[in-house]
């Protein structure tokens, strides 16, 4: 009998996957890639949160809402290590390794 899901590949190791994804190539452009996106998300759900707040609107509040989820899930699952693939967390400009493999995050 095989695992719930072992007909469409995934087997539940995330890790070995993020592994995987990351030895594929091309992690730096993707880093780049969702930093851009990132900013892009924080940027428009502050925009939201501003306006929300000088008019008033719900609409708006809920739309911030919305983008901090998906800043959120977007950050989890896009924001990794090119070479290993483990979630980088909060990055700063100061840090250029990865804090699981040692490797260079502009390499």
């Amino acid at each position: 009998m095989s695992a719930p899901g072992a007909a469409n590949g995934w087997t539940g190791d995330n890790r070995r996957a993020n592994r995987r994804g990351a030895a594929k190539g091309g992690g730096l452009v993707k880093l780049q890639r969702a930093k851009r996106v990132m900013w892009g998300l924080f940027g428009a759900m502050g925009a939201s949160m501003i306006l929300a707040g000088v008019l008033g609107s719900m609409p708006l509040a809920l739309l911030s809402a919305i983008l901090l989820l998906a800043f959120i899930r977007y950050s989890f699952s896009h924001w990794r290590c090119p070479h290993c693939g483990e979630y980088l967390g909060r990055v700063g400009k100061g840090i250029q390794l990865c804090p699981y493999c040692h490797e260079r995050l502009d390499k």
